[in-house]
């Protein structure tokens, strides 16, 4: 922020237009402390790593720029990245962002009400958005019908087989008012323990055959679909699941050989998410700085089509597909009996 992205410029070198109000210096003294400390506090985030948190602030300040939220914005080419819009532009942008972090996150979600797709904007200018920032979004701005769970499918089928006598897709919708017909597994075939089973058998031979990265991966896939079915986990919980939600309740072990306990049942899902975390996650470079908790190349979080490619793969390849079509035939079928 102190330097030209065009020239290189040491922008505190230039000469002054004018007197800077109380609220700039104290947000620029916020801000390097912030990067001087390396942490810093925004809301219930008490101890944010800098580089957490100037990731937001640019989100936010781009956010702003692309729907024209500052009168500033009016002067500068949609789009434009917040480092080539002039100092006096940048000056203005940055106090509108501060003070979206007064209250936060109340006052942001406040500016964002009046504008036109504030999700999408905001999600789509970056791959990975900082986590206090994600999850404001996710819960506040994602507009439209809010995702059904499995539990939720399944207590509407319930109630309106009891009320109409049988179950339908048009009763489900009379009654509640929601179309579960992507979510509906009724018609789903009822399978057996041993037809999952078939899965991780394949994926461990494939484990035992393979070695650096490509074994990493593996045992990745096998411990995520595991805990996905057990835990009944859709694909965009699975990509979100954070390592420190999982730290304190699993066991950790830091002295297993990766593939010589493949055998263990695979109904203690708590044990494979601490043989994950402690022995395969860590093979991942980066993997100490990425809060995620399934990750892929440098650490970094897995898309949701990554998870539904990777599934369709080892399905694939096990030639189960008859049993598993999708990745919710996996999540959501019934067993047997």
């Amino acid at each position: 922020m102190a330097t030209c992205a065009g020239c290189g410029f040491d922008l505190r070198n230039a000469e002054s237009v004018g007197s800077a109000s109380d609220e700039q210096v104290n947000r620029q003294v916020a801000f390097e402390l912030a990067a001087r400390l390396g942490h810093t506090a925004v809301a219930a985030h008490s101890d944010l790593h800098s580089l957490a948190f100037f990731a937001g602030v640019r989100s936010i300040a781009q956010l702003l720029l692309v729907k024209r939220g500052v009168p500033a914005a009016m002067d500068v080419k949609n789009r434009a990245p917040v480092e080539r819009i002039s100092v006096t532009h940048r000056n203005e942008l940055l106090t509108h962002v501060w003070s979206c972090l007064h209250r936060w996150p109340h006052d942001f979600i406040e500016r964002c009400q009046s504008f036109k797709g504030p999700y999408t904007a905001l999600i789509s200018g970056r791959e990975v958005q900082p986590w206090w920032i994600h999850s404001v979004a996710d819960d506040h701005l994602r507009r439209g019908v809010p995702r059904l769970s499995s539990v939720e499918v399944t207590l509407i089928e319930k109630y309106v087989t009891q009320e109409m006598g049988k179950f339908t897709l048009p009763a489900a919708r009379l009654l509640t008012g929601r179309d579960i017909s992507g979510h509906w597994v009724q018609s789903f075939p009822e399978l057996r323990p041993d037809d999952f089973k078939l899965l991780y058998d394949h994926l461990d031979r494939r484990i035992e055959a393979s070695q650096g990265r490509n074994q990493c991966d593996l045992m990745r896939d096998k411990v995520m679909f595991l805990a996905a079915r057990a835990m009944g986990l859709p694909q965009h919980k699975l990509v979100n699941w954070r390592v420190d939600t999982i730290r304190a309740a699993v066991a950790l072990f830091t002295s297993i050989e990766p593939t010589k306990n493949l055998s263990r049942s695979t109904d203690d899902v708590d044990w494979w998410l601490g043989w994950y975390l402690s022995v395969v996650r860590q093979k991942y470079p980066d993997s100490t700085v990425s809060p995620w908790l399934f990750v892929y190349g440098r650490s970094r979080q897995m898309s949701e089509s990554l998870v539904g490619s990777r599934f369709s793969g080892a399905v694939g390849a096990a030639g189960l597909k008859a049993l598993f079509p999708s990745y919710r035939h996996w999540l959501y079928a019934r067993l047997a009996g």
